[in-house]
């Protein structure tokens, strides 16, 4: 009997010892199955705390001040390209609504910030063609998201065509959601600049045209009526400051000459000419198709598909998006007197400098 008790015993230590084992494997795995980010979609980024862009950014412009004198006035030269519509206004209007749909919050979809700098580059940026270049932007996205996000829910400003006049936008399907949500900083404006910030670094010898490309992209919030100047310069302001958190990050840096190793490999590809591109009516009308206001919608395409049609583009790719921004200088309508941060747009210098 004592033999037996004796064989139960180590049986049962063994056990214990064995469901222990099983039990820190379990643990383990689901540890690990949390923690674990998925690099294509990565629900963190970089950056181990939130960069604080709140004292960056400043306060929302007040009554009387340059800042919003520059506010009004160029909302009031762009709001007139609703009333007083020229072809090459129009153009302007269709690229601005393009942007628009280009997802700051959706990097794994077809409606990218990522896409938007795919002319410039001369590459299609996805997760296939150029997984390095993809990835580290859509890391990094978490960090510039989480330092404006706070920024524009504290400060609550109101948008352009709430607070103006006009109240026309290039994306009326979505001035229900943006009535709602605060002007103050341009999250477009953060994102397309921070991105562009990166993309310099990853293509040196696409510099200027990188740096052009993300204030173009980002002043089209202004001509949507959905910004003004101001939120735009302050999302500049967010950009760098999380860019400059990133560069001082170990894996962050490690991503950024992975991306360097990867355009060179595939800059001669020219995949973003022979890309597949979709007419501006087509990926409207898709991005559409699940707004509150279908029917606006599908006029708002239908605007867009007779523009388009009147000055002979029948698809909206590189060459198309080039004329769109060539044929109206937004840039030259800002105000000299507006802002203390001009700098931003007009001396491609301001970011050039060694950074360290």
């Amino acid at each position: 009997m004592s033999k037996m008790l004796q064989r139960s015993e180590r049986l049962a230590v063994r056990l214990k010892r064995a469901f222990g084992v099983m039990l820190i494997i379990v643990v383990t795995i689901s540890i690990h199955a949390i923690e674990k980010p998925d690099v294509a979609n990565a629900a963190s980024g970089y950056l181990d705390s939130v960069v604080d862009a709140r004292s960056v950014v400043g306060n929302i412009p007040q009554e009387g001040s340059l800042q919003l004198k520059g506010d009004l006035e160029l909302a009031g030269k762009l709001q007139k390209f609703y009333t007083e519509r020229e072809q090459n206004t129009d153009l302007r209007i269709t690229q601005s609504t393009i942007d628009a749909t280009s997802s700051t919050e959706d990097l794994a979809g077809d409606k990218t910030v990522c896409e938007q700098f795919d002319c410039v580059l001369g590459v299609s940026i996805g997760q296939k063609a150029t997984p390095h270049i993809y990835n580290i932007l859509n890391k990094s996205y978490n960090d510039i998201k989480a330092a404006y996000d706070p920024i524009k829910d504290e400060l609550a400003r109101k948008r352009p065509f709430v607070s103006s006049e006009v109240s026309q936008t290039c994306t009326p399907y979505e001035d229900e959601k943006n009535a709602k949500s605060g002007s103050f900083p341009s999250g477009h404006a953060s994102t397309s600049y921070f991105f562009g910030l990166i993309l310099r670094e990853v293509a040196p010898e696409k510099e200027a045209e990188i740096q052009k490309r993300s204030i173009d992209f980002a002043l089209s919030r202004a001509v949507c009526n959905v910004h003004w100047l101001s939120d735009i310069y302050a999302g500049f302001s967010v950009a760098e400051s999380v860019f400059q958190a990133e560069l001082k990050n170990a894996d962050f840096s490690v991503a950024l000459e992975e991306a360097k190793t990867e355009y060179q490999n595939v800059k001669d590809s020219n995949t973003a000419t022979l890309k597949n591109f979709k007419t501006a009516y087509n990926k409207v009308v898709a991005y559409l198709g699940n707004s509150a206001n279908p029917e606006d919608g599908l006029r708002a395409a239908q605007k867009v598909k007779d523009i388009m049609d009147d000055a002979g583009i029948s698809k909206w790719n590189c060459a198309a998006e080039a004329q769109a921004y060539a044929g109206l200088d937004i840039e030259s309508l800002i105000p000299v007197i507006s802002h203390p941060t001009h700098k931003h747009h007009h001396t491609h210098q301001h970011l050039s400098k060694k950074r360290s």
